[in-house]
């Protein structure tokens, strides 16, 4: 009897454990978010053009991969970003569209900062700063 309650002790001892341990989720970024975007083209010779800001309330949504988030940081702007454990963003390649996202989630996944880098054309490129941060009680 001594010996089955010793184990049982030890059995939920591990359980305890096991469920105690911060693991990875990827709702801790799903939910609203109010957007700062920047967006600006880059010449290789001039540098940055016309740079333009946008005030956006989007939505952070879950991928088509356990690590994969969907961003949508304007009216008509999203980008699918891959989620290491540290919370920095990387392109995904399930939602490879040409643009890569680069930065991370910080304050406990309450602001998230990324840029994102594309080719427009010969010597052009597209540069967008883009911060967020998670609309309270979501």
């Amino acid at each position: 009897m001594k010996k089955l309650a010793t184990t049982a002790t030890v059995i939920l001892l591990i359980i305890f454990l096991i469920m105690g341990c911060d693991k990875y989720h990827i709702n801790r970024y799903i939910g609203d978010w109010d957007f700062i975007v920047e967006k600006g083209f880059l010449y290789q010779e001039k540098g940055f053009i016309g740079i333009d800001t946008i005030y956006y309330s989007g939505k952070i949504m879950s991928g088509y991969h356990e690590r994969v988030i969907i961003i949508k940081y304007t009216e008509d702007d999203e980008i699918g970003a891959y989620v290491d454990d540290d919370g920095g963003l990387h392109n995904s390649t399930q939602c490879y569209s040409g643009k890569y996202p680069f930065g991370d989630f910080s304050e406990k996944n309450k602001k998230v900062h990324f840029g994102i880098l594309w080719d427009e054309g010969q010597d052009t490129q597209r540069a967008t700063q883009v911060i967020g941060t998670k609309k309270k009680g979501r």
